[in-house]
């Protein structure tokens, strides 16, 4: 039976012969392939399955990736901000008390009264203060000092120009998208996470890669002679193999970065993070510790306000 050069979605091609195929109200005529179309033929195939063994290495990557930055944030940034937010509260209290002996030294309060409501202004304003998280600030410190620090995740040589830019994206969302989602697919998850981070960093190498990816069978036209569609075939496979040619050099850069071979080694690296959070850990206890006894301080001067400590 005669069957058609598929492309999209990297089906392995079937040599055409002479005929007609038909079905379903569609009648397609063949003409015999050269050899020069069944090479043209060969080398989309080809192109197209070295696109997925690499997206499939980028996936994994990235899911890695992931992971570390997911550990690196919640053992070691989040804490680093407590612990970094611990210290201004302690230094603010230790400069504040110190301040207040200095006046009352000096008789500058008329009443206890009056240090009495500057010691619950300081101690309110610093358990405030003491609440104050920036998400923004986790996550500037996790670009600067995460496990994929240095990464560069976009390809910022590949700028496609406006108007094509926005065609990746509608063929993105319409091609891709529902090929991946949980609610449409039973694609691997981090397959998904690549595909989402990608549309939401305007990734477009890896947009286009994916819809190389899930694109629909490319078949011939009615009436479309074999050497017309071995051409196409052929301009296809020359797009793709710019497309495979950034993304395997992305991949290169990644692996040569000593933070991403870091990656390889997981075991390494979460020793490394557990070992960096029983530190901030213990820190931020001393800390605590300190602004506990200052604030005793700073109450004990309520109790006997004309007493320097």
């Amino acid at each position: 039976m005669n069957q058609a050069l598929r492309i999209g979605n990297c089906d392995a091609p079937a040599l055409m012969r002479p005929g007609r195929l038909t079905g379903g109200g569609l009648s397609i005529t063949f003409e015999p392939m050269t050899s020069r179309n069944k090479a043209s033929a060969a080398a989309a195939e080809e192109v197209c399955r070295r696109l997925i063994r690499i997206l499939d290495d980028y996936n994994h990557l990235q899911a890695n990736m992931a992971e570390m930055e997911n550990m690196f944030l919640t053992h070691v940034i989040l804490p680093s901000l407590q612990l970094r937010d611990s210290v201004r509260r302690r230094e603010s209290l230790e400069e504040q008390y110190k301040e207040i002996k200095e006046k009352i030294g000096s008789g500058y309060y008329s009443s206890p009264a009056e240090i009495e409501e500057e010691v619950r202004r300081i101690l309110k304003h610093s358990e405030i203060e003491s609440g104050r998280k920036s998400l923004e600030e986790a996550e500037e410190e996790l670009l600067q000092r995460g496990p994929t620090s240095g990464l560069a995740a976009v390809d910022r040589d590949f700028d496609p120009g406006e108007v094509e830019k926005a065609r990746i994206i509608r063929e993105f969302k319409r091609t891709v998208i529902p090929r991946v989602h949980s609610d449409t697919s039973d694609a691997p998850f981090e397959e998904f996470q690549t595909v989402y981070a990608a549309y939401k960093n305007r990734d477009y190498l890896l947009m286009k890669a994916f819809i190389i990816r899930y694109q629909k069978d490319l078949v011939p036209r009615p009436g479309e002679s074999a050497d017309s569609f071995a051409r196409r075939a052929a301009k296809h496979a020359r797009e793709c193999s710019e497309v495979l040619e950034k993304v395997e050099q992305r991949m290169a850069n990644l692996r040569k970065n000593m933070t991403a071979l870091e990656l390889e080694e997981q075991e390494k690296v979460i020793l490394q993070i557990r070992n960096q959070h029983k530190e901030i850990q213990r820190a931020i206890y001393e800390e605590a510790e300190k602004i506990v006894r200052f604030q005793k301080m700073l109450g004990d001067l309520i109790k006997t306000p004309y007493t320097v400590h």
